[in-house]
């Protein structure tokens, strides 16, 4: 009876081992750059251990199929990192933003305890693998704790509006930032995707995860363009994938959004362990784009878009919501597409849509396969498109017009003291807390 409880702990899926591959991946090539990081550290022998015990513990939450084993390694998971965070207890700045992550882990943490007791209470019973088939249904207490659930992700993940401790923890060491922007913060993720099932028995809940997404997106992505710091500016962006994932989530798109996690998690890794060499390296020189390379960037969106859609092998004569993300690629295709045409040096009409088209086939192969690694499970339930839908896209597509308005044309669309109240009231909410900056070089001695 013990064997069989013990054994029932542990489950063993195509999504637990997508995560443990990521997460593995990347800790284990962090822990060969912090023997080089910290060679002649006297804390180097505290990463050494601190970091495998980091993964074991990120392991087990993945594997996890009780409510309670789940929550106890991810508490002991937040724990570690915050003692990573400030490893030099005498710098006051770092002691500031372990102690603002630990309040943010602690609320996270809090809410999914009391989404847990919900679960039990409603199902009788702690194992995961039963809780997702519980027909929720005229029961209270399911909706109650799915609601605490998205509200410690949303904590957990940093989305706004709790996105203040993470802008406020880039004085950590290089390799615990990438491991808890590629790695711990996509926990919010996997739990949305591991308790999927019960999403999708609550629309209205679905609709709420959108919205937040697209205002979290949205700001995140605002606030990464006026960044002269290129850790904030990491962590800007970090804000607003992890709201395009709860967008991805919101709309049913499960599979997606486990894509997005996957590929966010290796490139967020590899630019934090670029950072020290980002301000060494050549900047694009960036040009108005004129009204002759209107067409070319227009191209690039349908190249890059249906580039995806072969790849993932999906059908776009549908009036589900998988329309929302064909529109999110087809801009994402025409910013490349703006971004390489205004470049004087690399400015090229052939080359531009030729990458577009390989990052297309690219992200649609990379869909494709995450959907099949994980169709035994069902994941996706597409949400038939709503207003609410149509709301959150134009309002990122008039958003992204906008700010590519302001960067090529900055005269155009407003004034210069309209421009300047915008800026300052970005710059200052996107400002980490006052006491984890660290001011005057002699602060780091105190």
């Amino acid at each position: 009876m013990s064997e069989t409880f013990l054994y029932q702990l542990l489950r063993v899926d195509s999504i637990a081992l997508i995560m443990a591959f990521l997460v593995s991946f990347i800790a284990l090539n962090l822990f060969y750059f912090t023997l080089r990081y910290m060679e002649a550290q006297r804390e180097r022998s505290y990463f050494m251990i601190a970091m495998p015990l980091l993964l074991l513990f990120v392991l087990i939450m993945v594997f996890a199929n009780h409510l309670l084993l789940l929550w106890l390694s991810l508490c002991l998971t937040n724990f570690i990192l915050i003692s990573l965070m400030a490893y030099r207890s005498h710098w006051l700045a770092a002691r500031a933003s372990r102690l603002l992550a630990a309040r943010a882990f602690f609320l996270a943490t809090f809410f999914i305890a009391l989404s847990f007791i919900c679960f039990y209470c409603a199902t009788g019973t702690g194992f995961i693998n039963q809780i997702i088939l519980f027909d929720s249904a005229g029961n209270c207490y399911v909706p109650i704790g799915l609601v605490m659930l998205l509200l410690g992700i949303c904590v957990q993940s940093a989305v706004w509006p709790f996105h203040k401790w993470l802008l406020s923890s880039l004085n950590s060491p290089t390799q615990v930032s990438a491991l808890m922007h590629a790695g711990v913060l996509s926990a919010g993720g996997f739990l949305l995707i591991r308790f999927s099932r019960l999403y999708v028995q609550f629309p209205w809940l679905l609709s709420c995860m959108v919205v937040i997404g697209v205002v979290s997106a949205t700001l995140g992505t605002t606030w990464k363009l006026i960044q002269h710091d290129n850790k904030r500016m990491l962590a800007c962006s970090t804000i607003a994938q992890m709201g395009f994932m709860i967008l991805q989530c919101g709309l049913g798109a499960f599979s997606a959004a486990m894509a997005h996690i996957v590929c966010h998690g290796f490139f967020k890794a590899y630019l934090f362990l670029q950072a020290g060499s980002a301000a060494r390296e050549k900047r694009l020189e960036l040009s108005p784009i004129s009204i002759y390379l209107l067409f070319p960037v227009i191209a690039s969106g349908v190249i890059g878009l249906y580039c995806y859609l072969f790849a993932s092998m999906q059908d776009i004569n549908t009036l589900d919501a998988t329309l929302f993300l064909y529109g999110i690629v087809f801009i994402a295709a025409m910013d490349i597409g703006i971004t390489i045409l205004s470049d004087k040096y690399f400015g090229n009409v052939f080359y531009a849509l030729a990458l577009v088209g390989l990052i297309g086939l690219l992200y649609g192969y990379n869909v494709k396969i995450m959907h099949e690694l994980c169709n035994w499970a069902a994941l996706d339930d597409l949400q038939f498109l709503s207003i609410i839908h149509v709301v959150a896209f134009a309002v990122m597509f008039f958003s992204w017009i906008i700010f590519k308005v302001i960067i090529f044309y900055p005269d155009r669309l407003f004034t210069k003291k309209t421009r300047d109240k915008f800026y300052v009231w970005a710059l200052n909410a996107s400002q980490p807390d006052p006491a984890t900056v660290t001011s005057h070089h002699n602060d780091y001695s105190l």
